[in-house]
């Protein structure tokens, strides 16, 4: 998917969950206003009338938890959208480890900084590309990069375990003799 893609699908996400809780937000309000938990103790409280409603204060709460969860992933998603996009635009790293902590259920937001690092060929910090690889064991792509790189800082032993672990995803591709 592209970056326009994700941000369309969860600005209707956001718009489909307020649609579906408008409703349920004005009958809390309501709910909440006839409910008679504000009695004193010199009052009488009818504790029947409390326990009938108590099953539909109860959906109520849930529904606005989980109303309130929809608009906080919709909001991190939109936020790892924009850093994402600004990584790209400015091809800073910073932007893409805060876009990979805002929303980490995506495979490119997780594996951005390893990519980034391959690129820029930031021998520093080979150690992202590790972790991208931790998330993605199945990306070639990345085991390769850090091949290259372990190659080029002459690091035999951690070439050695990119080639084991190529060899684990290719076995008929790649050869060790």
């Amino acid at each position: 998917m592209t970056r326009s893609s994700y941000s369309l699908s969860s600005a209707s996400l956001a718009v489909l969950w307020w649609r579906v809780f408008w409703r349920d937000c004005g009958r809390l309000r309501a709910r909440l206003r006839s409910m008679p938990w504000l009695c004193s103790v010199s009052r009488a409280c009818s504790s029947s009338r409390f326990m009938t409603q108590l099953p539909a204060l109860w959906r109520l709460s849930v529904r606005v938890i989980c109303l309130v969860a929809a608009l906080a992933y919709t909001a991190a998603s939109l936020m790892s959208d924009y850093e994402y996009g600004l990584g790209i635009r400015t091809h800073e790293a910073t932007a893409f480890y805060r876009s990979a902590n805002l929303f980490p259920l995506s495979r490119e937001r997780r594996s951005a900084p390893g990519y980034i690092t391959i690129v820029r060929s930031d021998h520093k910090h080979t150690d992202l590309i590790a972790r991208a690889i931790q998330f993605d064991p199945n990306a070639a792509d990345l085991w390769l990069g850090l091949l290259v790189m372990r190659l080029q800082e002459n690091d035999g032993v951690g070439a050695y375990a990119a080639v084991l672990g190529l060899q684990k995803l290719a076995p008929k591709v790649v050869t060790i003799r």
